[in-house]
């Protein structure tokens, strides 16, 4: 689940809500693993005038690509 978060936002910042399209969960999977993400440094959320926007972190930047060098994908 953290890798489908990640790559999702390796690309841009995304809402809540966008967030969830594009990772393809319901809203309750969705808020805890979100959490566990953020709780874990790989993401940030900031507030914005439109809500809360994420987007990945270096760390979570350095995790993704080790992630991607042991699946191979």
């Amino acid at each position: 689940m953290e890798a489908e978060i990640l790559r999702a936002l390796a690309a841009e910042s995304l809402s809540t809500y966008n967030l969830i399209y594009h990772v393809g969960l319901n809203r309750r999977t969705a808020k805890r693993s979100i959490g566990e993400v953020l709780t874990r440094g790989l993401i940030e959320a900031k507030r914005t005038e439109r809500g809360i926007q994420y987007s990945i972190t270096a760390k979570g930047t350095e995790w993704l690509s080790l992630y991607k060098n042991i699946v191979r994908d």
